[in-house]
């Protein structure tokens, strides 16, 4: 079992585990003692732990908080619930607005400090997380009360909560859009590894060509071309392909920050141009590494011959975006190609004269989602907007007639 803590200071801090089958086990520890918190550990069991890895340490992160709160307002959170008495109104809003505080360092405006607050969305989730936990509290506690006023006052304090936490506004999502045929025929340009606007070093430009190709080919999300392994990578034959393979609980992944396949697993063919492409990274650069042998995923660091991280992939895209501001977006990310590779496939689904249900079909194989899900819907806005302003020129016609004429 090797454990792992968080780097953030606090009265309460996350612990992770790995034990040796894989599995990553998160839970809440005292600073005080580094013992856990017996309830929040029960918790953890009951709850998370078949959760994936990065909810469960968002979750326990949000428990700390709490649990931080309360020991700032003196508030015993056991004797509380056990009580019946919980929150009240009041110490509800003085949670919610703790919630709301950011952990990093205070802004400084002069001589005065301002707390950083997160954006709504975080915040209302960091109460939501609260709620779900004083919930699974409280329905063993009213379970044995036979006092059936006081399971009414219980659940009047749990609906303030729920109230609380509904208020809250989350964040304004801003629409992303797929790049135009002009900024990916770029982004394509300078990535290739010959290209002299290449902006990485030498001995990353095969690497991470063969990982922009991946998010462009295949709309693939930002962790799975990371979990690759050598037995999910065919390039030989007339047939290339990869596999996607979910990878909970991997023996063999020992990353701080595990890239997670959250889809489907499935078989997809890839282009000639990234097989040769990842033959070439393989045989040129890979086997150069130390312990690349030893190593069972695909893409490595090329500073140790460890796993690639997340952070790796970052990188990546932080590079483009500095390097060229004024021909790629400012946003330019993995999720960025995810949206550009929907909106291709749409419009060649329409060329092809697929019906709706069809294209639904496949856009959910290739992506990895269910069968029935209907998620290909959030990922259409910019394809909406392309035929939307193609109908609004047509109809513009008579009137540009009328210009012309006059």
């Amino acid at each position: 079992m090797q454990p792992t803590t968080d780097k953030k200071r606090g009265p309460y801090y996350r612990k992770n585990v790995r034990f040796d089958g894989g599995e990553r086990f998160a839970f809440m520890c005292a600073r005080s003692n580094d013992l856990p918190d017996a309830w929040a550990l029960r918790y953890a069991l009951a709850k998370l732990r078949q959760k994936s890895i990065n909810l469960a340490n968002r979750v326990v992160d949000s428990l700390c908080l709490f649990y931080e709160w309360a020991e700032n307002e003196g508030l015993d959170i056991t004797q509380r619930l056990e009580s019946g008495d919980l929150f009240s109104p009041m110490e509800i809003e003085n949670l919610s607005e703790f919630m709301r505080t950011s952990k990093k360092a205070p802004l400084e405006v002069g001589a005065m400090k301002v707390k950083r607050v997160v954006v709504g969305n975080t915040h209302k989730d960091r109460m939501k997380r609260v709620l779900a936990y004083v919930n699974w509290r409280m329905s063993h506690i009213s379970l044995a009360m036979t006092d059936q006023s006081r399971v009414y006052f219980i659940n009047a304090r749990l609906a303030v909560l729920k109230n609380v936490v509904a208020s809250i506004a989350g964040s304004k999502q801003k629409q992303r859009e797929a790049l135009t045929d002009e900024e990916l025929d770029f982004l394509m340009q300078v990535v290739r590894p010959d290209d002299p606007r290449n902006p990485f070093a030498p001995h990353t430009r095969d690497r991470n060509f063969c990982i922009v190709l991946f998010f462009v080919e295949l709309g693939m999300r930002e962790a799975e071309p990371l979990v690759l392994k050598s037995e999910h990578v065919n390039v030989a034959g007339r047939h290339p392909g990869i596999s996607i393979v979910p990878n909970p609980n991997d023996p063999e992944e020992h990353r701080t920050d595990p890239p997670l396949v959250k889809t489907n697993g499935r078989d997809l063919p890839i282009s000639p141009l990234l097989a040769f492409s990842m033959d070439r990274y393989i045989m040129k650069w890979r086997t150069k590494l130390p312990g690349h042998k030893r190593n069972p995923f695909i893409f490595l660091e090329t500073n140790g011959g460890a796993a690639m991280s997340l952070d790796a992939l970052y990188d990546i895209f932080r590079t483009l975006r500095a390097r060229f501001p004024d021909d790629l977006p400012a946003d330019l990310s993995s999720h960025r190609l995810r949206h550009t590779w929907n909106s291709r496939f749409r419009r060649l689904a329409s060329e092809y004269g697929w019906p709706e249900a069809f294209r639904r079909i496949i856009n959910n194989y290739i992506m990895g989602w269910n069968k029935t899900s209907e998620q290909d819907a959030r990922y259409a806005h910019s394809e909406i907007v392309r035929e939307a302003a193609k109908i609004l020129r047509a109809l513009h016609a008579p009137t540009d007639a009328m210009k012309a004429a006059a």
